[in-house]
């Protein structure tokens, strides 16, 4: 029976072929993966830009809210919003 080994060369290639990613495979994910942060991208702005205004909606209601508070108990609105701050 004969048997075969090969030599240290090949070994070493069927190794080193066997594992870890080509160029190619990893220029084709970073690719992948900057057309879906281009795509992303807006839709994260949009959504930002949604929450703070419905922030300001809420400060701009809270200040309406205030001063209709402060007209109750003094019979006009005030006129600065230091007045606002202390009741």
């Amino acid at each position: 029976m004969k048997t075969t080994t090969m030599s240290s060369a090949a070994a070493l290639h069927c190794y080193s072929s066997a594992r870890g990613f080509t160029l190619i495979e990893l220029l084709i994910a970073v690719a992948i993966a900057a057309i879906l942060a281009s795509v992303a991208y807006p839709a994260f702005g949009d959504s930002v830009r949604a929450s703070r205004r419905s922030d300001a909606i809420v400060t701009i209601w809270q200040v309406q809210q205030a001063r209709e508070l402060y007209r109750t108990s003094n019979a006009a609105y005030g006129d600065r919003f230091l007045i606002l701050a202390s009741t």
